[in-house]
């Protein structure tokens, strides 16, 4: 499957970051978004999580933006969200890959490493990294996960419109993210200029190992 990303990804150059689509019994928070539609080759979107995306070798080259979102992540935390201004910054897109299927097991979270060295609820420390690095929270604040049509499978229909292929329009499809979290999603969400407390031990709390050190240009 991942052989398959690379040759979608190259059969269509307008895609700057894709992710492999998820099976339907893969774990996680962002499955009702992602999980594989079997109509489509890759479906366009304005975000995809950093679970394991494909970057176009012109985006890392070509995206300044890239670079500075990469100086700031520690954790990952706000990294998937900031992959729409990155690609758009190079006229190109974000894209659900649904002809490469990948699971994502449930695992407990005493298991899960990204938790070990640091505290769940410090990893949305990582803003201070972010504005740090002068990246507007436009770009890195929470997005509410869209599709923009895709590109279909050969045998479907082109009569039939993507909301009847499972692409929901965005208040619908995000129902559930809405009722959960209204301060980040949906027409109550926070403005994404909002001031937030700065938790001032964060940085020192942020260990070797979590806020690794990064060569970039």
């Amino acid at each position: 499957d991942i052989n398959r990303m690379f040759r979608v990804m190259s059969r269509n150059p307008d895609v700057g970051i894709g992710s492999p689509s998820f099976s339907m019994d893969s774990a996680g928070l962002w499955r009702y978004h992602d999980r594989v539609n079997k109509n489509y080759i890759l479906r366009f979107t304005n975000f995809v999580e950093c679970l394991g995306p494909i970057i176009s070798s012109s985006t890392m080259c070509s995206s300044s933006l890239f670079w500075k979102v990469l100086r700031a992540t520690r954790t990952g935390y706000y990294l998937d969200n900031s992959f729409l201004p990155i690609v758009s910054e190079i006229d190109k897109r974000v894209a659900i890959i649904d002809a490469a299927i990948c699971t994502h097991p449930k695992r407990p979270r005493a298991e899960k490493e990204m938790y070990v060295d640091l505290d769940d609820s410090d990893h949305t420390g990582d803003y201070l990294f972010f504005d740090e690095e002068g990246i507007p929270r436009s770009v890195y604040w929470y997005r509410e996960p869209e599709y923009f049509g895709g590109v279909r499978l050969p045998h479907v229909s082109a009569l039939l419109e993507d909301k009847d292929l499972g692409l929901l329009p965005v208040a619908e499809h995000n129902h559930m993210m809405r009722v959960m979290f209204p301060s980040r999603f949906g027409p109550q969400a926070d403005n994404q200029e909002t001031s937030i407390p700065c938790k001032e031990s964060y940085m020192d709390t942020c260990t070797a190992s979590s806020r690794r050190s990064l060569s970039v240009p």
